[in-house]
């Protein structure tokens, strides 16, 4: 008996004297029939220089507008929106000499009511009184 292993059905069918080979199925259970899937693609993988990023991110900065319209005018989604910006962030940090926001220091100032409980505490007791023997 010939090799079977490697060869192409019509090989097999040759061998098989032109008969059509059936797979037997070996259970009872079926597969999903196969569908089609189509691939959408965009084409080439976009370059933007820093120059690009940072116009296109300062235009995001401005008051008043919708960055859903920038991304559409651009050609971009909104989370690379989001990533350039966080760069920005970062690049800016960096440039700054790290300077990190940080919780400014609070003093707690008594308040009128305060100072007037405070002081009607210490006259009474400079001044005791008396209870009567």
């Amino acid at each position: 008996m010939p090799i079977l292993i490697g060869m192409m059905q019509e090989e097999l069918n040759e061998v098989f004297d032109g008969a059509p080979i059936a797979s037997t199925p070996t259970s009872a259970r079926r597969s999903a029939p196969i569908e089609r899937v189509e691939v959408i693609t965009r084409g080439a993988r976009r370059r933007w220089s820093m120059v690009e990023k940072q116009a296109i991110v300062s235009e995001s900065l401005e008051p008043g507008v919708v960055r859903a319209e920038i991304c559409r005018r651009h050609d971009i989604s909104s989370g690379q929106l989001s990533t350039w910006r966080q760069q920005c962030r970062a690049d800016a940090r960096d440039n700054a000499g790290a300077v990190v926001p940080t919780f400014a220091r609070a003093m707690v100032m008594p308040t009128v009511r305060d100072r007037e409980l405070k002081a009607d505490a210490e006259e009474q007791s400079i001044h005791p009184v008396s209870a009567a023997v």
